[in-house]
């Protein structure tokens, strides 16, 4: 992923899935080299990837080369132009093609993931359907067989480059215990976990406060 500061702020607030609506061709310096045209994504559960819906064909002229596809939101609506494109994401092909004559190039296949292993496989889905940063209203901290130690409420807010907690989070720790996992989630009526930060095991022979006083998540 390429991804634009326009792409990382729009998938931590609200997500890809309803928002990359315009694909277009570069060619090998990043100009256009095809008017803008209409796309869909969807998320697919089982290889947990955002998946174009269907196939693209864009028209090339001779002369032309094609290195680079470009997804983003459109606006105007396509049809209407100057049509113009919030870009998100700008993948390279496999090659570039140089055309010496008229001719089409039909994108197949488009998808995006993200490998995270702090990420759970529901919060990539929320990342890239509706975003995270509605899906993050507490924060449990746990030991290390992830045994509820406090949890607290927290939040996040999304920005051009990172996903930034709002405020220190502080736990209350009982003497014993031994803080080391912080997950983040939310409830609609049972927890759902999306994202998990694993710290060094702390041990509290007395009872402590464990704090969070910044967190900020990037991709």
């Amino acid at each position: 992923m390429a991804i634009t500061n326009a792409g990382r702020l729009k998938l931590f607030a609200n997500g890809w899935k309803n928002n990359l609506t315009g694909i277009r061709l570069l060619n090998s310096s990043g100009s256009e080299v095809t008017a803008l045209k209409t796309c869909s994504f969807n998320f697919n559960t089982t290889t947990k990837k955002l998946e174009l819906t269907a196939s693209v064909t864009f028209d090339i002229a001779s002369g032309d080369n094609v290195g680079y596809v470009s997804v983003g939101r459109y606006t105007p609506p396509a049809g209407q132009y100057p049509a113009t494109i919030d870009e998100y994401d700008r993948k390279a092909l496999s090659q570039i093609y140089d055309f010496a004559t008229d001719g089409t190039l039909t994108i197949n296949s488009l998808s995006f993931t993200l490998t995270s292993s702090y990420l759970t496989d529901l919060g990539r889905e929320y990342l890239f359907t509706t975003g995270l940063q509605s899906k993050i209203t507490f924060a449990k901290c746990c030991n290390v067989s992830n045994a509820v130690l406090d949890t607290q409420s927290t939040s996040f807010t999304a920005t051009s480059t990172s996903f930034d907690v709002d405020a220190p989070i502080v736990f209350d720790i009982e003497a014993g215990k031994k803080p080391q996992y912080v997950h983040l989630g939310f409830n609609d009526g049972t927890d759902k976990f999306v994202y998990k930060r694993t710290h060094t095991e702390y041990n509290y022979p007395t009872a402590g406060t464990f704090t969070i006083n910044g967190w900020s998540i990037k991709i």
